[in-house]
């Protein structure tokens, strides 16, 4: 198969993957507190364990009225706070970690806990970046780069 052959399957493919998170049929890993049901809808985890945290965390936020401030309560109770870990393939599991500072941003500015469906808020760019050939020093390929273009 050519290279182009294979740029084409794969441009195929990422835009089936964005055609579907647009329907609102594309499937991710979710945060901790919510899960996939049976016919392929966002739910709440059944597990009151893990819905009363994320649950009390938004209180005490809206209350104190800051992460950090979140954060300190949360550390000041031996409260353990849901994170999701992924193993090999799909499989997610839920461990119990003491509350971090990026575990509390996390759920706090996760759009899902907001009730939105949210897929590719980070993208991958690739970028060709001009290295200097080897045993050549930098300051000379600088200067054939700049007379090239004028």
């Amino acid at each position: 198969m050519s290279e182009y052959e294979l740029s084409l399957l794969r441009q195929r493919g990422i835009a089936a993957r964005d055609s579907k998170a647009l329907r609102g049929e594309l499937q991710f890993i979710l945060p901790p507190g919510y899960c996939w049901n049976e016919i392929g809808q966002i739910e709440m985890d059944p597990d009151e364990r893990v819905s009363g945290v994320i649950r009390l965390l938004f209180e005490k936020f809206q209350e104190l009225g800051g992460a950090r401030q979140t954060l300190l309560w949360a550390q000041d109770q031996p409260m353990q706070l849901p994170i999701t870990r992924r193993n090999n393939g799909n499989v997610c599991k839920i461990e119990w970690r003491p509350a971090a500072y990026h575990t509390v941003l996390q759920i706090l500015r996760h759009p899902v806990y907001a009730g939105a469906y949210v897929f590719g808020r980070t993208t991958q760019r690739t970028r060709i970046v001009a290295t200097p050939p080897l045993g050549v020093p930098t300051n000379r390929v600088v200067a054939a780069l700049v007379t090239e273009g004028t």
